[in-house]
């Protein structure tokens, strides 16, 4: 099922979950023990990723967060006391998932588990927060030992990876370690935590793209001092693969076939290629397209256009297929989706 929050279901009549998302806090405070969790789930299932919640004793959780939506990047602070954020098979099938989390660790401790790699995450203050990735495709465990706060960042995964490749080999690392960017990255973040400003459209895209283009020169540095699963010249390969896939996303005739062709090289070598990336090229085209579709449904100021108009504009010419497609991809149909984002 996709999540929804229940806006009048925790609503205690003077704290609300309707007041406080008008000023992008939700809170458990006013909550009685038994909501807590739920209502937890809930939050951060919508406004962060889909997520299960391992809370012992169940009514002893407590948790803020405050949301802000800069471009295509959501950021979150989230103070929260201990618990266990598992992102499984089961919460994967069931929502989005073609995008990177970025946290930074401002106090407290995680174990931070994913793809087999477990670190140690230990912030003593904002001044030493760490910061470490997640693939939202994938499983991961969080385990947070202590009360903490953490700032988090949801990114479509095109706006790092088009400008750099194999960021899943930095999954559950410590990004602060060694690192001369990432006291910027660091300091970006805060700021914008603290602000939560409100740009218009255009710079708030402005600010998206800095700050996604910061991070990748951070996820850079780090592959930097990595070996490699792919040379030089076929990660370069994919960065003109990809390229070239979204230029042409509105093109009803892009297929595997047409980029392999313009590529000049086989679809079988392309798709060893995006193996490294746990994809293949006609679902990478596939996923794209949807991705792109999802967003323009999400913008509010596209509210009163017609859904076939997007589905039109990214490459699908049969809206039987597009709308099977979207809720094979989304577990809801187009119109629940736009209706869930803009409720």
């Amino acid at each position: 099922m996709a999540y929804e929050l229940s806006k009048d279901k925790y609503n205690n009549g003077t704290q609300g979950i309707t007041e406080y998302a008008k000023a992008g806090l939700f809170t458990t405070s006013g909550l009685t023990p038994t909501e807590k969790v739920d209502f937890w789930r809930e939050v951060v299932c919508n406004k962060v990723v889909s997520l299960d919640f391992d809370v012992e004793p169940k009514g002893s959780f407590e948790g803020n967060l405050r949301w802000t939506q800069i471009g295509e990047i959501q950021l979150s602070d989230i103070n929260a006391t201990p618990h266990v954020a598992l992102r499984t098979l089961s919460t994967i099938k069931h929502s989005e998932s073609d995008f990177l989390i970025f946290n930074l660790l401002l106090s407290g401790l995680c174990d931070a588990e994913q793809d087999g790699i477990t670190s140690h995450l230990t912030a003593a203050d904002m001044h030493t927060g760490m910061g470490w990735l997640c693939n939202a495709a994938r499983p991961y465990d969080l385990r947070f030992d202590q009360p903490f706060h953490l700032a988090t960042l949801q990114i479509p995964r095109h706006m790092i990876t088009q400008n750099i490749s194999g960021v899943d080999r930095l999954v559950a690392r410590n990004l602060g370690s060694s690192s001369q960017l990432f006291p910027l990255v660091q300091s970006y973040i805060l700021q914008l935590a603290g602000q939560r400003p409100q740009f218009d459209k255009a710079m708030s895209e402005r600010v998206a793209n800095n700050l996604a283009d910061l991070i990748s020169a951070l996820l850079g540095e780090h592959l930097s001092g990595c070996e490699s699963p792919l040379s030089d010249s076929k990660i370069a390969t994919l960065m003109r693969i990809r390229s070239f896939v979204e230029s042409n996303l509105h093109d009803p005739e892009l297929s595997p076939s047409k980029v392999a062709e313009a590529m000049r090289m086989s679809t079988r070598y392309i798709n060893q290629l995006l193996q490294s990336e746990g994809t293949s090229l006609s679902r990478y085209i596939w996923q794209r397209r949807l991705d792109r579709v999802s967003r323009l449904l999400k913008d509010p100021a596209n509210q009163g256009n017609h859904i076939s108009t997007y589905a039109f504009a990214y490459g699908f010419n049969d809206m039987t297929h597009f709308s099977k497609a979207f809720r094979k991809q989304f577990d809801m149909s187009p119109s629940e989706y736009r209706q869930f984002y803009l409720a």
